[in-house]
């Protein structure tokens, strides 16, 4: 006669009875023994985290005592289900802080020792609790001091004497270097640190030798923004499409002399000449205005 019980997997040793009916819940099948008794998988899974856990755990303030079973997962403690926790209740306030074995000079070289930061602050660098990198105020001296020397160990001199700038570039080939909190063109402050003057601060650095990686003081020259177009239109690096040539135009020369022509004999209408050549009304108003199509007036 088969047996109407089994024995309950928490290890207690107790008889469970067969199942009445199938729960996918608690893992049942009706008409099958149950696996244990109800509320005896709880004491299963302590002994199995008693087994995880392994020795017990001393509380990290060193005070020598042990520490309990955390009872729920909680990031912020650092707490996990089941296993040890770091501190008894109240002991971390007794974790000592960071004590500086040796003091910190500031970075500018003035032997200075440099204070502790009070707080966080990402724009300068700093961290709470440990040391700053520079006394208030020595940062800009120590930049002042060196940035010459920077901009000078990374050059390098080219077969036609270009001092050409061998670190970070734009996508244009210009020098850029950081300075002051700001982005720079090395050539230009390296125009201004060499005893270069711009009357306005909108002024550009130009290149006579027409090389963006230059550096060299002797081949910039200062001047506006017209100087700057000039020079470009002159060397050839602008190149200026008009009329039939441009890639989006939609009429001919002689059909933009043509719109204006029947406008100024005629007097027709705007909408009548955007609808015979197929561009818009207001376009036909900007040709026969001369606001366009300029170079053929």
């Amino acid at each position: 006669m088969e047996e109407r019980y089994g024995y309950c997997k928490c290890g207690c040793n107790q008889k469970t009875w067969l199942a009445t009916k199938t729960s996918k819940k608690r893992g049942t099948v009706k008409g099958e023994h149950l696996q244990f008794i109800h509320g005896h998988h709880n004491k299963l899974q302590k002994k199995q985290e008693i087994h995880l856990v392994g020795e017990p755990h001393l509380c990290d303030c060193g005070c020598g005592e042990y520490t309990k079973i955390a009872k729920k997962t909680d990031r912020g403690s650092g707490r996990i289900k089941g296993r040890p926790m770091k501190f008894i209740k109240g002991h971390s306030r007794r974790v000592p802080s960071i004590i500086y074995e040796k003091p910190v000079l500031c970075m500018c070289g003035c032997g200075e020792e440099v204070s502790k930061s009070k707080a966080n602050d990402t724009t300068k660098g700093y961290k709470k609790g440990e040391a700053k990198r520079f006394i208030s105020g020595h940062n800009g001296e120590f930049r002042n001091k060196n940035i010459y020397d920077i901009i000078k160990a990374s050059i390098v001199v080219n077969n036609n004497g270009c001092w050409e700038w061998s670190g970070g570039k734009d996508s244009k080939g210009y020098g850029m270097i950081g300075y002051r909190n700001k982005h720079w063109f090395v050539h230009r402050l390296f125009f201004l640190l060499s005893g270069g003057v711009l009357t306005e601060e909108k002024d550009c650095v130009c290149h006579h030798c027409d090389n963006p990686a230059c550096v060299r003081p002797d081949h910039l020259f200062a001047g506006d923004a017209q100087d700057n177009y000039d020079d470009s239109v002159i060397k050839g690096r602008r190149v200026i499409v008009r009329g039939e040539e441009a890639g989006n135009a939609k009429l001919t020369e002689e059909q933009v002399r043509r719109i204006k022509i029947l406008h100024e004999t005629k007097n027709t209408q705007y909408t009548i000449l955007g609808k015979e050549f197929g561009i818009s009304a207001q376009h036909a108003s900007l040709i026969c205005k001369g606001r366009t199509w300029k170079h053929l007036w």
